[in-house]
């Protein structure tokens, strides 16, 4: 097996969904080219594409899962980082190039790209990189030099072999694929990209990483073969997973798929079908297919006949009187209630995933996290990014060769409901003060009140 082939069985099983979840998150064409679904055979490739260049994309599998990312986005203003280096505080906050030298802040980088990948993937890696200095360094150019961060999709973490740490999964192995730019004799980048692959293991001696063509060749960052590697001293493998026990889109996202047809089809009905048509009864008197009528005549059944509101039209005695019909509106109107009742499923399975994501208590507080289920679920999805920050923390000190570690704290509190639901809520807590006149009831109360309204914004 080559370096380009080799997959863990796990990435092998989850690839095929990954490539649906991807496709509707990102939306766009290609949703619609890879999941748009032909009448039957009846409908011919000309039909068939002109329904896709019309065919809307009902995005509300992925509307709800951007509400769960929304929700815990705004918090992150609440998240404490204290303590480790200066370096680390200022790259945190934006300065010295930011934490991805793009100068982006943790909360940007996080809420940005992390989050998405986790929410809807389920599953996404940080690569904790440091810049290699040139031999003719300067003190000044070492003190600008900081560790920075890049994400691996969960289609890139290739194959891996792990161990439990102390802050969670270490690896001793670890392959990743990436993508890097090739550039013409300008100096200007190319169309297409190259693909190399990045193998790290843990020895003795501290971490490996070589470089991969999808020859399987050993090359170097410029894409030249060589034999050498780089060795980093540290004891552990720079890269911090994320992962879900499933994708939040495993149980919507063929809803989706299914309203993106239903609606194509309602489209392609209004804009195609639902024309008024001309029926006239016929007594078969008139003429007869063995006939051929008259130039002038238009009594024969398929001949082309004028009407309109100048020009009328007569028809036999006892015969129902011509007219136009239009069609019935009872399969259109079926459609659009059976898309009604998937959005509606899309939301409730949305708020199911984030319930069961949420880590199990066998305590008395469990059932209070039942009823406060998706809170915990959110909860539980910042616990996973303060353990990764805490990774992240830890590898950013070993670079600097550092003792100073930055404690990580995530807000506790997350809500999913609007502002307005938040109000009507409170109000009706309002109405159950003035009931009883016990103070202590009341005070009970008001507090409800106020954590239902701030819970979200203060810890």
């Amino acid at each position: 097996m080559t370096i380009a082939t080799s997959v863990h069985p796990n990435h092998d099983a989850l690839s095929v969904d990954w490539n649906k979840y991807r496709l509707t998150m990102e939306g766009g064409d290609a949703y619609i080219e890879k999941f748009m679904v032909r009448f039957s055979t009846r409908e011919d490739p000309i039909d068939f594409t002109n329904r896709k260049s019309i065919s809307p994309i009902p995005g509300f599998a992925t509307a709800a899962l951007i509400d769960v990312k929304n929700a815990i986005f705004q918090r992150m203003d609440d998240i404490r980082r204290l303590n480790g280096s200066t370096s680390y505080q200022e790259v945190m906050n934006g300065l010295r190039s930011g934490v991805d030298l793009a100068h982006s802040t943790m909360n940007h980088f996080i809420g940005r790209v992390i989050l998405p990948e986790l929410i809807f993937l389920g599953k996404v890696g940080i690569y904790v990189d440091m810049p290699t200095l040139p031999d003719n360094q300067t003190k000044a150019d070492a003190n600008q030099v900081h560790p920075y961060l890049y994400a691996f999709k969960a289609e890139q973490i290739r194959n891996w072999v792990d161990v439990p740490g102390k802050e969670g999964l270490e690896f001793d192995k670890l392959l990743l694929q990436e993508t890097y730019e090739n550039f013409d004799t300008d100096g200007l980048p190319e169309t297409i990209k190259s693909v190399r692959y990045r193998f790290l293991e843990r020895t003795e001696n501290g971490v490996t990483i070589k470089f991969f063509d999808e020859k399987d060749q050993q090359i170097n960052m410029a894409g030249e073969l060589t034999e050498d590697f780089i060795t980093l001293e540290t004891d552990k493998i720079p890269f911090v997973l994320m992962e879900l026990e499933r994708s939040m889109l495993t149980d919507t996202a063929n809803h989706q798929i299914a309203l993106l047809n239903m609606e194509s089809a309602d489209v392609n009905y209004s804009l195609k079908a639902s024309f008024t048509f001309y029926t006239e009864q016929t007594s078969g008197r008139f003429g007869s297919t063995h006939l051929k009528g008259n130039e002038d005549s238009d009594e024969i059944e398929g001949a082309e006949i004028e009407v309109g509101s100048i020009q009328g039209r007569r028809y036999a005695k006892g015969l129902d009187r011509p007219g136009f019909i239009s069609p019935s509106s009872e399969p259109i109107e079926a459609s659009m209630n059976k898309q009604k009742n998937l959005k509606d499923d899309i939301r409730a399975l949305t708020n199911l995933a984030l319930s069961a994501i949420r880590p199990k208590f066998s305590s008395a507080e469990s059932k209070q996290y039942d009823e406060r289920g998706l809170e915990s679920g959110l909860a539980f999805l910042g616990l996973i990014l303060e353990q990764a920050e805490r990774q992240i923390a830890q590898i950013y000190s070993s670079y600097e060769n550092d003792d100073k570690i930055a404690t990580i704290h995530y807000p506790e509190r997350y809500n999913l409901k609007t502002d307005s639901e938040k109000l009507k809520e409170a109000a009706a807590y309002a109405e159950q003060m003035a009931t009883v006149p016990s103070n202590t009831f009341q005070k009970a109360v008001a507090k409800e009140i106020s954590t239902t309204l701030l819970s979200s914004k203060v810890s």
